[in-house]
């Protein structure tokens, strides 16, 4: 079983300190985290 999750599509560079950051930025990556854990969840729950 080939999996789902994508954890190269989550910016960990960001946010970057000392400057100000788009918030769109947090929401990509909360988006991105939600869906991951999604795919997780499911993929688990195919094992058991």
């Amino acid at each position: 079983m080939v999996s789902s999750l994508s954890p190269t599509s989550i910016d960990a560079t960001y946010p970057v300190a000392g400057q100000d950051n788009d918030s769109q930025g947090f929401r990509d990556n909360f988006n991105q985290i939600k869906t991951d854990l999604t795919y997780a969840k499911a993929e688990l729950e195919d094992l058991q």
